[in-house]
């Protein structure tokens, strides 16, 4: 019987999930931190504009 060691490429393809998983978590807290900023700029902008008419 052959004698084929399977972990180095399990652990190869662990790091690289683990990976992808972090760029996606970055991505979407990035993205999180970007919406409420512009809300926030947006929300800001229209109590000027109401507050000048």
């Amino acid at each position: 019987m052959a004698n084929i060691n399977l972990l180095p490429w399990r652990e190869t393809r662990r790091q690289a999930r683990r990976q992808q998983f972090l760029t996606g978590l970055c991505g979407a807290a990035f993205l999180a931190v970007l919406s409420a900023w512009l809300w926030d700029a947006v929300d800001q902008r229209s109590d000027r504009l109401s507050r000048d008419a």
